[in-house]
């Protein structure tokens, strides 16, 4: 398991003190965070230097092909297909059934089991309120901040990502709960992020939601077989994601979700980004906090630094190797690459426990070349 996995999986971890410790804005890789990744991942809980944080204007002089040129200059040989990569859709988009009959009371029964399952009887009860609030509208003061009249649609798809995720772990735990200690952790994650949506303006329970349906979303696609193509793409459209959040959120400032979704909207096209609403207006009126003063151009480069080749190469590799299932199918498509494998090409692209193991091709692990290779035959990658 690498740094970062560890880290983020340390749900105990109260503070993270890194004071007086030299930082990067951006991190490399897995095993190499910025202080923007850290803050990403545990918000508050990372201390930092003030001196860090104060990051000014990241406004760049250049036009958008001079972006996508300055960064094909730092590639050593190698590059981004910046269209390829920008054109695959998000994987996790929501789908409103019109049809579909809510039933309020059966929710709330649901939840109570999922509460008392999961040992969390002193969970906030404004929960409640807030789901009473999706389904019919009833609101209360001091507890759930509305959406304005007019973002009815937010509202709708609100509802449907909680009712999604409070029906799967329901099913979950009355058809499988012999299995439920092995997936507490998850769980309990996603029990915490459904608790969280409420606590925030209208834009924040938009992309709290977001957030909650793509995690449920990427375990669901876990227990599917897919072929390599489609892995590789999911994983890419999960990774520009990430990366998106971690560029574009001020580490500072009261609305720094108001600066991240503001972009968003703006680029979400160009970069093949998931937003839930494309119509909802965001009340931005903060362009002194937003560090790219409205220049696209230099969300661009922003992205682009840290979404590069080594970093794909890299995530995509611990992503592939933590699930069996995503390995097999990257073996299988790399084996089609190879006309006439010896143990050099073997060595080079795969791990192996054994000699034995080498000898009749069953890997333990993908290496990063055998994963640059998929990447660049895939036309996401390109070699000069």
């Amino acid at each position: 398991m690498d740094f970062a996995q560890k880290l983020h999986d340390a749900g105990n971890l109260r503070f993270f003190d890194l004071r007086n410790n030299p930082l990067n804005e951006y991190g490399e890789g897995v095993n190499n965070l910025g202080w923007r990744d850290l803050k990403n991942m545990f918000g508050d809980r990372i201390i930092i230097d003030q001196d860090t944080q104060n990051v000014h204007s990241q406004r760049v002089q250049m036009d958008e092909d001079g972006v996508y040129e300055a960064i094909k200059s730092k590639g050593n040989g190698i590059y981004l297909n910046f269209e390829k990569v920008s054109s695959i859709k998000p994987y996790f988009q929501i789908n409103i059934d019109e049809d579909k009959k809510y039933d309020l009371k059966d929710t709330l029964n649901k939840w109570e089991l999922i509460r008392k399952s999961l040992g969390q009887e002193d969970a906030d009860y404004n929960i409640v309120k807030y789901i009473k609030y999706l389904y019919t509208g009833e609101e209360f003061e001091g507890v759930v901040w509305p959406f304005p009249k007019n973002e009815a649609t937010s509202v709708k798809i609100i509802k449907e990502i909680v009712d999604n995720s409070i029906n799967d772990i329901y099913k979950f735990l009355v058809k499988n709960s012999q299995e439920k200690s092995t997936r507490l952790e998850y769980f309990n994650t996603v029990f915490c992020l459904l608790c969280e949506i409420y606590n925030s303006c209208p834009t924040g329970q938009l992309e709290r939601a977001r957030y909650l349906h793509a995690f449920m979303s990427q375990d669901d696609y876990k227990d599917e077989n897919h072929d390599a193509q489609y892995i590789i793409e999911m994983i890419i459209s999960r990774l520009k994601e990430n990366v998106f959040d971690i560029v574009t959120i001020p580490p500072q400032g009261s609305q720094n979700v108001h600066v991240s979704q503001y972009w968003r909207k703006k680029l979400h096209a160009k970069l093949g980004l998931n937003i839930l609403d494309e119509k909802y207006t965001c009340q931005f009126g903060t362009l002194n906090q937003d560090p790219f003063k409205n220049h696209v151009p230099s969300v661009l480069y922003a992205f682009f630094s840290k979404f590069t080749p080594n970093y794909l190469v890299e995530q995509v590799c611990n992503f592939i190797n933590q699930d069996q299932k995503y390995q097999n199918s990257i073996s299988a498509y790399i084996m089609t690459l190879l006309k006439n494998i010896d143990d050099e090409k073997k060595n080079e692209f795969f791990s192996f426990e054994t000699d034995e193991d080498r000898i009749y091709m069953i890997p333990c692990k993908i290496k990063q070349n055998g994963i640059q290779a998929v990447l660049v035959d895939m036309h996401f990658l390109i070699q000069s």
